[in-house]
């Protein structure tokens, strides 16, 4: 049995045929209506067999398929100048920030010390795989996307996107501004992707370029307490001040 959906994400439509009735209650309110094509969206037996030659120890799931999906969707993304970028994406300013680093590293609890420090001034657009829209203008736009965590932060809110912050696990805290050949290689292990068709990580490579040359990328070490997090809300506030007196002086 199979269920198949058109979601509608950063405002462009991707057919997905799911295998579980469970990740089709995860995209529900993406929804916008039944799709009956044959050129919808799925795990195919090929991608379902390197999935089990890379997690051999794991089971096929609702999970497994919903990780799948996150990568395939962002594939198919690509083309219409879209990706999903994991991180937490965070809303402050009417501005979005990402927080991104592997799984495990911190972005969660950076994002509740935000909260916790901040309030209501703190919102979450996105827990864990916003989608990137690299519009015409220039501007980087960040949405929400059915894929926001085990936790489920999600927000219903879109923002141009303002910076990025590299999170390390480290003794102290620590922020330093990284040159955009230094990013290279952090941001592109966080753009989801199945594929390796020569295409498609060329069209990567360029929506990385405007990424890291359109807005500032940190590395923050930081000790995963509330004193690091004021240190990261700081940085966040001198850079809103700089691009706030650019915007006077323009």
């Amino acid at each position: 049995m199979s269920f198949q959906y058109t979601l509608q994400l950063s405002g462009q439509p991707v057919h997905c045929r799911f295998e579980f009735a469970r990740n089709v209650q995860l995209c529900s309110k993406f929804i916008v209506s039944r799709y009956e094509g044959a050129d919808a969206l799925r795990v195919t037996a090929a991608e379902r067999q390197i999935y089990h030659a890379a997690y051999s120890d794991k089971p096929w799931s609702r999970e497994a398929e919903s990780k799948l999906f996150i990568m395939l969707v962002s594939d198919a993304l690509l083309p219409h100048q879209r990706l999903i970028f994991h991180s937490v994406a965070i809303l402050w300013h009417e501005k979005a920030w990402l927080i991104t680093a592997p799984s495990g590293t911190g972005k969660t609890t950076q994002y509740r010390n935000l909260k916790r420090l901040y309030g209501e001034e703190v919102q979450v657009i996105c827990g864990d795989n916003p989608v990137l829209h690299f519009q015409e203008d220039g501007v980087i736009m960040v949405y929400p996307s059915p894929w926001n965590g085990k936790e489920k932060f999600g927000g219903n809110a879109a923002a141009p996107l303002a910076g990025i912050v590299w999170l390390e696990q480290g003794p102290e805290n620590k922020i330093e501004r990284l040159a955009p050949k230094d990013a290279v290689i952090p941001v592109f292990h966080e753009m989801n992707t199945f594929s390796r068709t020569p295409e498609l990580v060329d069209q990567l490579f360029r929506l990385e370029e405007k990424m890291i040359t359109s807005v500032p990328v940190w590395k923050f070490e930081n000790t995963g307490t509330t004193k690091s997090s004021e240190l990261l809300m700081k940085c966040l506030m001198d850079c809103d001040e700089m691009e706030q007196y650019h915007e006077l002086q323009d």
